[in-house]
């Protein structure tokens, strides 16, 4: 059998028989004795048994359950842990993963046949106790919220008794160490002292204001029921003042999502609850019998405020998440690169910018409803030469067999169009072929039909520009040009279409290239 040994001393027992090197010569002597080889040894220094949150032991059950050995050797039940509910927790998930369990010292052997039937019966017990446990504890909390008390972790902004009493001892040893000034020493000292004489009558464990965060709660309830500052506002605000988070990992900074939760926490009015969670609006609030830190009003006031933010956050993020059209952005180009520019959000701003990393440009990026706005200018500014007809008849009779092409494809459109409208494909599928097309008209020779068309909409582009939606308004720049070009910012050329090609001058400059957005 492949065997692993755990062995562990607290700081308090670094004496023979006990001490590491002692539990895993024993276990070691133990697989010599049984003829198994130990792969692995699970060392925990300086950590008590009384958790079962320990970084090598949890090491040791995840590979247990992960089938890298058959047998764990601890030198006495103990060192596996002092805690009953987790012996009986990780005994019941050995037992499920098939792994035994053997005291090097104690008659704890569940790798025979008969100590892993024991084992079963163990873990059958265990379930029961565990579930029998939850639901006793589940009582006792219930009904010390019934009786006004707190449960689980105290809310920021208060202490007990007990914790001021311990606080006040581990100042005086840092003062004695020399780790802390004589004057920040008197000062927190004379605070835990005035309060352990205003609340000398409350139990070791009941609720009370803490001398040093209770001000930071009313702070924060104050500063945000203005309206004015967000939870991470408040966040920073406290964090400025020196006030920290204090958890089991010590003190920390507080986070947006620790301002959030405290400030719909009732518990700063006085009262407590059990069972649901705090954001829980359901949950049944009962009068506690500990100190208030903020009025009733105050706390109502916050509330109204929260509410307001709210709606205006969902407003903001419905309008975040419309799907803006970009006109330009597949006929935008990076001079630089020659990259096409993608349009979106960049901090809340719609832009355009180029998608990629070799881009020398500075910026690479250009505010969409800028360059939007500057090929609209051109696109109105736009004059047809007066010899646009007879360019056009010249055009038409150098290329061969142009009107078929074109109502080739267009037919192909409407048909398209028509199955989709039966159901006959799905409407990805449709855009996908609908766009194939359209590209073949853009290359397709070009048709009288047409350049009278194209030629109507620029004699009366200006008015129409102006009412066109932003769908029709890419439409027409699709039709018009080809491509856009831009550097550092600034428009610099656009290539047009065949179309407009023929209707214009055949070399097209941005007029205002200069200008940048």
């Amino acid at each position: 059998m492949r065997a692993v040994i755990y062995s562990r001393v607290s700081s308090e027992e670094q004496v023979d028989g006990y001490s590491l090197d002692a539990q895993e010569r024993a276990g070691q002597q133990l697989a010599a004795l049984r003829g198994w080889q130990v792969g692995r040894i699970y060392r925990e220094p300086g950590r008590s048994g009384k958790s079962a949150l320990r970084p090598e032991f949890q090491q040791l059950i995840a590979d247990a359950e992960a089938g890298r050995f058959e047998v764990i050797i601890v030198h006495k039940l103990d060192r596996f842990s002092r805690s009953l509910v987790d012996i009986l927790t990780y005994l019941q998930r050995l037992d499920k993963a098939g792994v035994a369990f053997i005291s090097a010292t104690e008659s704890f052997d569940f790798s025979t046949p008969s100590g892993r039937l024991f084992l079963t019966m163990i873990g059958a017990f265990a379930e029961w106790y565990l579930g029998n446990l939850a639901q006793e504890i589940s009582k006792g909390k219930k009904e010390r919220a019934r009786q006004g008390g707190w449960n689980g972790q105290l809310s920021w902004g208060y202490t007990t008794r007990g914790q001021l009493q311990k606080r006040l001892m581990a100042l005086g040893e840092s003062f004695k160490a020399g780790d802390v000034p004589e004057d920040i020493y008197s000062n927190h000292a004379k605070l835990i002292e005035d309060a352990l004489e205003t609340y000398a009558d409350k139990d070791l464990t009941a609720a009370l204001p803490c001398p040093f965060n209770a001000p930071g709660v009313r702070l924060m309830f104050d500063e945000y029921a203005t309206g004015r500052y967000s939870d991470r506002d408040i966040a920073s605000l406290l964090n400025d003042r020196g006030y920290r988070a204090v958890g089991r990992a010590g003190r920390s900074w507080l986070s947006k999502e620790t301002v959030a939760d405290m400030l719909i926490n009732r518990f700063y009015i006085g009262m407590t609850s059990y069972g649901a969670r705090v954001k829980d609006a359901k949950r049944e609030y009962i009068q506690g019998d500990h100190e208030p830190l903020i009025s009733q009003e105050l706390f109502e006031r916050a509330q109204l405020v929260r509410q307001q933010r709210g709606l205006l956050a969902r407003t903001n993020a419905v309008k975040r998440t419309q799907k803006r059209i970009y006109m330009l952005g597949s006929v935008l180009t990076c001079l630089c690169c020659g990259s096409r520019l993608n349009g979106h959000l960049v901090r809340g701003k719609a832009r355009y910018e180029a998608n990629t990393r070799l881009c020398k440009s500075s910026p690479k990026s250009i505010e969409a409803e800028w360059a939007e706005g500057e090929i609209g200018q051109l696109i109105t500014a736009l004059e047809l030469p007066d010899d646009w007809r007879a360019r056009v008849a010249e055009r038409l009779q150098t290329d061969d067999a142009t009107e078929p092409d074109q109502k080739s494809i267009e037919g192909r459109l409407r048909r398209l169009q028509e199955v989709y409208i039966d159901g006959g494909m799905s409407k990805r599928e449709y855009e996908r072929r609908r766009d194939q097309l359209r590209e073949q008209l853009t290359r397709s020779p070009l048709s009288s039909v047409h350049l009278e068309s194209t030629a109507t909409l620029l004699r009366d582009v200006g008015r129409l520009w102006q009412h066109a939606t932003t769908e029709e308004r890419k439409a027409w720049i699709q039709m018009l040009f080809k491509t856009i070009y831009v550097q550092d910012g600034r428009i610099k050329a656009a290539e047009p279409t065949a179309l407009l090609w023929v209707l214009l001058d055949h070399n097209v400059v941005i007029g205002k290239a200069g200008r940048t957005g």
